[in-house]
């Protein structure tokens, strides 16, 4: 924008003066006035005024954040008076909450929204990735990037249960359980992510780790438009070790690890030869990077089209998407069609419509599977020989040790691994306004998910490249179908009444039930043998057919609820909530569960005593809440006993397969409850062009579920389930956002944090020890239980001077820290009395923060996205050094301990096979931080100006570039840090970064 000033003209008839001012008359600083259709402009004063030079018969903008634009004809020769009023939009922002909406100033529970703005051109492609960013969510995209399986898990504030009934929250899309995998990102208006027991408890039961509401876009009367987006881009692996491909490297590299374990070299007396031969023979001495032929780089594509319209009685909405994904890894793809269907009636106090949500997915993976197939990767050898010259799959002459046989993966050419899915989240409504403002609501709901797999596993061979001696991959040909059928219908029914009284008094009641079945059923066959070739697959063509898998299930859920929210003048707030649930997971006379949830609001800066803050205090709101929240998600019939088959009895000298009790159980096992208790302070100033909030909160879920160990002598019968654990989660949340303008240009900064204590406070006295793994009183759930690692010892004199740990123990190994034995204190031996709890597989911090800017149409988003105090574990194939056969990484042949290298960090070169306590002692030195910080988008956009497109009937066309997690910052290096919160491998589907284009186009 450029500056007005007096010499522009000589004509001063052309200078105009005014003052701007609120509402409440009080003046407006910084207010943008520009002359329309040029840069021609300036701001107002410290009292509002402003004065610059414009031309004849011009029209001047107004505009200022908070508040309405407006554009009015210059008026020369005497001082104008313009009063701006507050947008109205950020005084009635309503969040979607259960059952219901709410004016976001009135809120008195803990919702975090995400807009579909902020997701918008994304290369999004599962709807659970546009959480990442929320405040008080954790979202990790440990499966990676896999076409079709793409879906992250969502922690809200941290997890409360270790058993089987999970920390998933519960998703509803349009008020219909489901998953946000049923929706397509492109279809969504709104995310609701209700985090606290005032918000969530309207849900009861199924709320005790969070819900989390999505509203897909819907019509507008009076509006009738045809949009079109679309999206090309490319996608590359994040992360992948730093695998040695150089076979010379390899070879010197694993004598030396046999030398170190007292054996005699395995490869001395060929890697002459070796190196010979690579020089005329890459079929038989090979030098293979498997990741180029195992990865590569992919394409994508998404298109979607939108038409919607209607006038006051009907509006209609239909969505088509289309979805086109090649993977990072060989072999994976997928192809998704989405559909998003709505229409409204109404006419007079009656209104009905309905909502679908639906997409067909069809995605390929290696008929190894993912998992095997990302290990397969990761033991894969320069040695191999990919193809012989002839095209058929090669292996090795070379000896490899733990690889008897050679999975070559380019074979799963030959093999069929294809899933097919459709989804259908659907939901008819119909309401009518009684006298009184009663206000009556039946949706009936359904969700559906079909799966069928075809899975064919090949009779494959690969040959010896010297000898051409073949050698089959895998033993048994195997052919299987498989298919699922979910199908969830739902019924509820709401009667709503809202009232004002005398002006200042307002109260809003709601009564509701809910009944919800979810049925399951699957079935597979499978075959083996018999066939002639790779081509004919089905499985009755088998010669052996094992045993079919079937199952199927019924739970149903039926649900009493209630609210009544009542607030004078706009000031003091409550709300109380009350819902009562009946499952048919327990046994009778433990089905029903009462959750509660009280909350208050007080909005400070509508009373009178602050009326000297109204120029510049927009909003000060304190909010307390408590509430109750159930967890019924259990194991079926856990509440009575189960006869288990394949079970011997032997009769005289007979033995004969029956069924037999094999678990105990205790049938007066109920709900997992969480009590939250939530504490916050809410604030605007400016206008709200600065805002923020900050949350206490503290979550404990007692009553968990956890297996009691008995006597073997009782039966001999595992433990049964019972209500014992208790586990917190104590945090603050903080989030800080300031938006402005500088005449045209408009900028937004935000970010948030979240911080998380997660505790488990009794389990019943009994560590749970599972491997490296523990849950222990005091610690956070699944914290790694270790031998402190201090170090690499450094001759055989200081091993000597140590506390004992094997006679393998030699310089060059990690050393053990004595920390304590059988008597409590160091005894001079390293046993399992010497492991501590340390690490944690919840982290400690999430955040995020961004920059928005826009500039006369051009637009660019930064968005960043991180977590702070979590641990991994890696181990395994190029973790460790020459794993079972696995190869070695060129940062372990630069750091490991030698003489002469004494300084590199890493201990001395040993294989696994060597069972040494540096691998079979799980130690801090293997623990990493997975803390990152991603910059997880950067967006660069242009809206063409309405002049442009207006002539060709286009009401907006923009075009953009993007590109996803572009940057990540982490001191964990081996493979992406966004890892599986368990694993402890590095087998998962890699991440990708992306680069994408497209435009946004609407008539």
């Amino acid at each position: 924008m450029t500056p007005a000033t007096d010499n522009q003209s000589s004509d001063k008839s052309n200078k105009v003066t005014g003052k701007v001012v609120a509402t409440n008359g009080e003046p407006i600083v910084g207010a943008t006035i520009k002359e329309q259709g040029t840069t021609n402009g300036t701001i107002t004063d410290m009292d509002g005024n402003f004065s610059f030079m414009v031309s004849p018969n011009t029209m001047i903008e107004i505009s200022y954040i908070g508040y309405q634009d407006q554009r009015i004809k210059t008026v020369f020769g005497k001082s104008m008076f313009i009063t701006l009023k507050e947008d109205t939009e950020l005084l009635d922002e309503v969040v979607v909450v259960g059952y219901g909406i709410q004016k976001k100033v009135n809120l008195t529970g803990a919702v975090s929204v995400v807009d579909a703005k902020t997701i918008q051109n994304r290369p999004i492609t599962n709807a659970t990735q546009a959480l990442q960013g929320a405040q008080g969510v954790y979202v990790n995209s440990a499966a990676g990037a896999q076409p079709g399986n793409d879906a992250a898990t969502i922690r809200i504030r941290g997890m409360g249960t270790f058993s089987s009934a999970g920390n998933d929250p519960l998703f509803l899309i349009d008020g219909v359980p489901g998953t946000l995998t049923d929706v397509n990102p492109s279809d969504i208006a709104s995310i609701s992510v209700l985090k606290d027991a005032a918000s969530a408890s309207i849900y009861g039961s199924r709320a005790a780790n969070g819900v989390v509401l999505v509203t897909t876009k819907k019509a507008e009367a009076g509006k009738f438009s045809v949009s079109y987006n679309n999206s090309f881009g490319l996608q590359q692996i994040t992360y992948l070790p730093d695998a040695v491909w150089d076979p010379i490297l390899y070879m010197k590299g694993f004598d030396k690890a046999y030398e170190n374990e007292g054996r005699a070299p395995l490869y001395a007396d060929i890697i002459e030869e070796y190196k010979e031969g690579m020089k005329v023979d890459p079929y038989t001495y090979p030098a293979t990077d498997w990741f180029d032929l195992y990865f590569r780089d992919a394409f994508m594509q998404e298109h979607n089209i939108r038409i919607s319209g209607g006038n006051d009685h009907i509006q209609t909405g239909l969505s088509v998407g289309y979805l086109d994904q090649e993977g990072v890894v060989n072999f994976t793809d997928a192809k998704k069609v989405s559909i998003n269907f709505n229409s409204t009636i109404k006419y007079g106090q009656f209104k009905a419509g309905i909502n679908v949500s639906a997409n067909y997915r069809n995605y390929n993976e290696p008929h190894y599977g993912i998992s095997d197939y990302m290990q397969l990767a990761m033991r894969a050898l320069p040695v191999m020989t990919p193809y012989l010259a002839d095209g058929s799959y090669g292996r090795s002459w070379v000896v490899t040790p733990g690889q008897n046989t050679f999975n070559n993966l380019l074979s799963c050419k030959d093999g069929e691994n294809n899933y097919k899915q459709t989804r259908i989240v659907g939901s008819a409504f119909a309401e009518y306004i009684f006298p009184y403002d009663i206000k009556y609501n039946i949706t009936l709901g359904v969700r559906k998910v079909d799966l069928t797999r075809r899975y064919f596993q090949p009779t494959t061979y690969t040959y010896n490249p010297k000898t051409l001696e073949p050698q089959k991959m895998i033993a048994n040909t195997t052919a299987m179908n498989a298919a699922n059928d979910d199908i969830n219908p739902s019924i509820s029914q709401t009667v709503n009444w809202n009232r004002s009284f005398n002006g200042k008094h307002n109260i809003a009641a709601l009564l509701g039930m809910n009944y919800e079945e979810f049925n399951a059923w699957s079935f597979s066959a499978k075959g083996q043998n018999g066939y002639l070739d790779n081509e004919l697959t089905e499985v009755g063509l088998a010669t052996t057919f094992l045993k079919p898998a079937s199952s199927s299930s019924k739970v149903r859920l039926l649900s009493y609820f209630g609210r009544i929210n009542y607030d004078y003048a706009d000031r003091y707030l409550f709300e109380a909530n009350l819902r009562y649930d009946g499952s048919s997971r327990f046994a009778k006379g433990h089905r029903w569960g009462l959750f509660p949830s009280f909350s208050a609001g007080w909005r400070i800066d509508q009373e009178a005593f602050m009326a000297n803050t109204q120029n510049w205090l927009s909003n000060l709101k304190l909010r307390v809440s408590w509430g109750q929240l159930g967890n019924q998600s259990i194991g079926l019939f856990q509440y009575t006993p189960i006869m288990s088959s394949g079970v011997n009895y032997i009769f005289g000298n007979t033995t004969a397969t029956g069924y037999a009790i094999t678990q105990a159980v205790d049938p007066e096992i109920s709900w997992e409850t969480t009590t939250i208790t939530n504490l916050a302070l809410d604030f605007g100033i400016f206008n709200n062009s600065l805002s923020g909030s900050i949350e206490f909160f503290k979550k404990r879920t007692k009553d968990i579920l956890r297996s009691v160990n008995q006597p073997s002598q009782v039966g001999n019968l595992t433990g049964a389930m019972r209500n014992i654990g208790t586990v917190d989660n104590t945090g603050l949340e903080a989030n800080l956002a300031y938006r402005n303008n500088i005449g045209a240009f408009n900028y937004h900064v935000f970010g948030n944090v979240t911080y998380v204590k997660n505790e488990v406070v009794h389990i019943g006295g009994d560590d749970m020890i599972n491997g490296k793994r523990i849950t222990r009183e005091g610690y956070p759930i699944d914290a790694y239980y270790l031998y402190i690692c201090d170090g690499i010892f450094q001759s055989e004199d200081q091993v000597k001077h140590h506390a004992y740990q094997s006679a393998n123990t030699h310089a060059g190994d990690l050393i053990f820290r004595d920390v304590s034995g059988p008597e409590g204190v160091p005894d001079g031996q390293i046993t399992e009395d010497d492991r501590v709890v340390t690490g944690s597989s919840v982290p400690d911090f999430t955040y995020s923060f961004g920059l928005n800017l826009d500039y006369k149409g051009i637009g660019l988003n930064v968005f960043f996205q991180g977590v702070s105090g979590i641990s991994t574990y890696p181990t395994h194939n190029l973790v460790y050094p020459y794993a079972n056969g696995a190869g070695v990484t060129y940062e372990w042949l630069k750091r490991a301990w030698t003489p002469e290298n004494t300084g590199g960090g890493f201990p001395r070169l040993l294989t696994t096979n060597s069972q040494h306590d540096n691998y079979t002692k799980s130690s801090t030195f293997w623990l990493r931080d997975a803390s990152y910080l991603r910059l997880k988008n950067i967006q660069l956009s242009y809206d063409f100006p309405q002049k442009w497109i207006a002539p060709l009937k286009i009401a907006s066309l923009k075009v953009f570039v993007n590109a996803e997690n572009l940057l990540t910052f982490s001191d964990f290096d081996i493979f992406d840090p966004e890892r599986s919160l368990t694993s402890d491998y590095i087998w998962s589907y890699p991440s990708v970064k992306s680069f994408t284009g497209g435009i946004n186009v609407t008539f």
